[in-house]
């Protein structure tokens, strides 16, 4: 799912950790008191890549919509 929204692993061409553990970490560490329910939420990168290509979905059915 997260490859087919345009996301990166964390780490990879963006300012998130994968140390951090959340869904998109690349390789998977040991959970801590700071980072334990990560891995059921995704980080805040993963979150800008799926808006940015829901906002382009959005662009590319408005103009669709506009050859109508």
């Amino acid at each position: 799912m997260h490859c087919s929204l345009g996301a990166y692993h964390d780490g990879q061409k963006n300012d998130c950790s994968s140390e951090d553990q959340y869904v998109m970490a690349k390789t998977p560490t040991q959970l801590n008191d700071r980072n334990f329910l990560h891995p059921y939420q995704f980080s805040h990168c993963s979150v800008t890549y799926f808006r940015a290509y829901i906002n382009e979905l959005n662009t590319y059915e408005h103009l669709a919509d506009n050859d109508m």
